[in-house]
């Protein structure tokens, strides 16, 4: 079964070394994802769409500045992107949290890693297909100091429930 392990890196160094280690240990670009607050041009020139960020974390594949109203901007990449994207449209209020929700996270674990992120840090995610690559990537995160570390099964898609529209008469 499916699985997304998250952890929170302190520092945008310490997010680049925990990246060095995943990919060592034979992980694909397309199963790691970032997140982390964009301090530079997408506050300042309000860009959307695919960026080109100055740090190792560059690499990584279709990065792209997500700016949230009244919140600001994010960098990311993959699954967070994607989420986040999805979850900032028409809101801004817990879109971050409304994001890792979606991706499996218990509401409580979600606002802790919101708050994280909003301080600063950098969020990572790894997706895997196999149980077998759960130790080797908690050990990683373990090794490079990052904190936060929760897993979430993949999540089976729901479908909305129709909305029932409840109307209150007064008599007169």
């Amino acid at each position: 079964m499916s699985k997304t392990v998250f952890c929170i890196a302190t520092s945008e160094y310490q997010a680049e070394s925990t990246l060095d280690e995943l990919r060592v240990a034979g992980l694909r670009d397309d199963q790691i994802s970032l997140l982390l607050a964009d301090r530079t041009r997408a506050i300042v020139r309000g860009v959307t769409g695919t960026v080109t960020i100055d740090s190792a974390v560059g690499w990584l594949p279709k990065v792209e500045s997500i700016l949230i109203s009244g919140v600001g901007a994010f960098v990311g990449n993959g699954v967070l992107a994607a989420a986040l994207g999805e979850a900032a449209s028409g809101s801004h209020k817990g879109a971050i949290a409304r994001a890792l929700t979606g991706l499996g996270l218990a509401s409580e674990q979600a606002e802790v890693l919101d708050e994280r992120l909003r301080n600063g840090q950098v969020l990572l995610a790894v997706h895997i297909d196999e149980d077998e690559m759960l130790p080797p990537v908690h050990g990683i995160f373990e090794h490079t100091g990052a904190e936060e570390i929760m897993v979430a099964d993949e999540r089976a898609p729901v479908e909305a429930a129709p909305r029932v529209r409840e109307e209150k008469w007064e008599k007169w």
